[in-house]
């Protein structure tokens, strides 16, 4: 039971998180607020060259946080129970025309304070980027 709650809360964040992806890149793990770029993901190189992805930190957390599942770092149940109201109020906000980037941030800010340090060395340390995340992605 423990196991199915945490894949619904997991599947809840990325979904969450995807229906978020076009308000903009705000600073989370590993980012600083003069780093963050303002899309959520883009696409570069010229023709014939692979294409390189950025993935937002917002991306980058949730990934990782689907990643932490089954590792001593996994998000517990008290986490999940905190982190699930988060990204629905971030899927609430996003949908809402004209709504707050700092809304958004204190939100964003509220997911990363539900972590702990270990937990955001885990996420750092996997290193995710637009070039490793479709096999990170079919890892999950």
């Amino acid at each position: 039971m423990f196991k199915k709650l945490n894949v619904i809360v997991l599947a809840a964040i990325l979904t969450t998180l995807l229906f978020s992806a076009c308000t903009g890149s705000l600073p989370f793990i590993g980012q600083s607020t003069s780093s963050a770029s303002g899309s959520g993901s883009s696409r570069t190189g010229g023709s014939g060259s692979a294409a390189q992805f950025t993935v937002s930190p917002e991306t980058i957390t949730v990934i990782g946080i689907l990643k932490l599942e089954g590792t001593n770092d996994a998000i517990t149940a008290d986490q999940a129970a905190t982190l699930l109201p988060l990204y629905k109020a971030v899927k609430s906000i996003s949908a809402t025309a004209g709504s707050s980037p700092a809304e958004l941030q204190a939100l964003y800010t509220q997911v990363n304070d539900t972590l702990t340090p270990s937990q955001t060395q885990a996420i750092t340390a996997m290193g995710i980027t637009g070039a490793n995340m479709r096999t990170i992605m079919s890892d999950l």
